[in-house]
């Protein structure tokens, strides 16, 4: 197949060309390409051809497994442009670890999406059989603060290292963080048991002198100021941190919350405008290297609640990529090449992927975007009701299988 005149955009590139796919990998490149007898020609002249966001550490709907919930995934994340998710630790399963990543291979030849597991590292106060399911396919270490107290922690370590399996972690003390909105003024107002900042710094350091001290590499999905300021100082003393953060965080404000509107409640919550402004000038910095749609879908009657028993889940990978642009490209904080950078190939290395680069030997998984399009969110159960988003993703391809959305 020879994908026409786009716009071809990764974190290197950023020009018309053509691409030439064949047998799921991209063969050529460039300028003009001379069409081949019987190929299969796309017309991408106006578009923007970029790689397939891949999105870690997401759910699928109430975080629980079955072919259901899965091909509702796989719906989704076409319309928002993502290609491979990576699925959190502490999912649902009403089956083993080692059925579940099996299962998973299974369906990823039914689904389009490339589905990855991460492995849960303490369940039931017992380190898990890594090494197993590593074997099998688990590409990260999945943990609570909780675990990186105690002997367990030199075991996880130890796995870490020996199999080159970064740990997953939200650092969040389990007990100061139980609260359901930030500790500030608007919580006051609204009378809600709130999470102050030291529950999420305090864990953040232990975290950061970790993976200084014993040499792991670690992804720690952090949303607060004084978190970043200990990982920069813990990467000049030689952690190894990769930082990833949502695009909520980076664009919605806690003020959402007024009225009690539980469409604004998420997991971690969202931040006051102060801190809002310090993730932005982080993801100016560099700071940050990985973002994520946050997924996290529930039933909208858990979203009914009085705002401290609702859900705090988001359902708002259907329009992920339309979300990035907005906020992010149209305004002209970062470029589409950065983008690409923040939401793709970053994230294709931690996995050891194939993916993210739109060149000779890659994977062909990558979308196709109309920039021109515009619309307004629909959902009352998303924080973005009534906001105007911008572009859509058109098609699909993964592993060289191109699908219409």
């Amino acid at each position: 197949m020879l994908l026409k005149g786009g716009q071809v955009c990764d974190f290197c590139t950023d020009e018309i060309m053509d691409l030439r796919i064949q047998d799921g990998i991209i063969i050529d490149r460039g300028k003009n390409l001379p069409i081949e007898e019987g190929e299969e020609v796309l017309d991408c002249s106006g578009y923007l051809i970029t790689p397939a966001l891949i999105d870690l550490g997401i759910y699928p709907k109430n975080k629980i497994f079955n072919l259901e919930n899965l091909k509702t995934l796989d719906k989704k994340c076409m319309q928002g442009g993502v290609g491979s998710v990576l699925f959190g630790g502490d999912i649902s399963l009403p089956m083993s670890m080692d059925t579940h990543i099996e299962y998973l291979m299974l369906a990823n030849k039914t689904l389009e999406l490339d589905i990855y597991a991460s492995v849960l590292g303490v369940k039931d106060g017992r380190v898990g059989d890594i090494s197993s399911l590593n074997a099998l396919g688990a590409k990260v270490i999945w943990i609570e603060s909780k675990n990186l107290y105690g002997q367990e922690l030199m075991v996880l370590a130890d796995y870490s290292k020996m199999l080159n399996m970064p740990l997953f972690l939200t650092p969040l003390d389990p007990v100061l963080g139980s609260g359901v909105i930030d500790e500030g003024v608007l919580a006051s107002e609204l009378g809600l048991p709130s999470i102050p900042e030291i529950a999420y710094s305090k864990e953040s350091a232990i975290a950061c002198e970790v993976s200084r001290s014993l040499g792991i590499e670690m992804i720690l999905q952090i949303f607060d100021s004084a978190s970043f300021e200990l990982v920069k100082f813990a990467k000049q003393r030689g952690a190894r941190i990769d930082v990833q953060s949502s695009i909520h965080h980076l664009v919605l404000n806690e003020e959402l919350c007024k009225g009690y509107n539980t469409a604004a409640k998420l997991y971690p919550p969202l931040k006051n405008e102060k801190a809002r402004d310090v993730l932005l000038k982080c993801l100016d910095d560099g700071d940050i290297s990985m973002l994520t749609s946050l997924q996290n879908a529930c039933h909208n009657s858990q979203k009914d609640e009085v705002f401290e028993l609702a859900s705090s889940g988001i359902d708002e990978i259907s329009n992920y990529f339309s979300l990035l642009y907005t906020f992010l490209i149209k305004p002209g904080l970062i470029s589409q090449s950065r983008l690409s950078l923040l939401s793709s190939r970053n994230q294709a290395q931690i996995l050891k992927l194939n993916k993210g680069v739109l060149n000779i030997g890659y994977d062909a998984d990558l979308i196709i975007v109309d920039r021109d399009y515009s619309f307004v969110c629909k959902d009352i159960y998303s924080p973005y009701y009534g906001v105007e988003l911008f572009s859509r993703v058109v098609w699909r391809m993964i592993s060289g299988i191109l699908q219409k959305v």
